[in-house]
């Protein structure tokens, strides 16, 4: 979140240089972030398998699939652990970070049009609209 304002505060005054160290930071823990956030919403891989004894490779159909996190032996089963607890904190916060980037990047966008814009800052926007594409791809998948 540091960088992002930082990023901010710099495309707004247009003035300054954006450290390295805070983008490649802001991206890295941006990309273990967005991976949390698919874990959390249910996303899962499941790498194709051969079938034994045929040698024709294809593909099986739960190769990418979604799993649902709804328990339908006892509603009590679904009361997140400490560490889901956890893991949902962290996705508020990433939506939240990505919210802020897109905030701050129409503000820096107004408020100084022709001045650089810190790269960080449209490059999470634009993040933010995966993020909704992929939410809404788990919620309308589920049955």
């Amino acid at each position: 979140m540091y960088a992002i304002i930082e990023a901010g505060i710099i495309s707004i005054e247009g003035a300054g240089k954006f450290d390295e160290f805070l983008n490649s930071a802001a991206i890295t823990i941006g990309g273990i972030l967005s991976t949390n956030l698919g874990a959390v919403l249910g996303i899962t891989l499941s790498p194709p398998k051969p079938p034994a004894g045929n040698f024709i490779f294809q593909q099986p159909k739960t190769f990418l699939k979604l799993r649902s996190s709804i328990n339908d032996k006892n509603p009590k089963d679904d009361e997140p652990t400490p560490v889901q607890k956890m893991q949902i904190i962290a996705c508020y916060f990433y939506v939240i970070s990505l919210l802020t980037a897109l905030v701050l990047w129409r503000v820096a966008l107004v408020k100084n049009p022709d001045g650089d814009i810190v790269q960080l800052l449209p490059q999470l926007s634009w993040t933010l609209l995966g993020v909704i594409a992929g939410a809404l791809t788990v919620f309308l998948g589920r049955k």
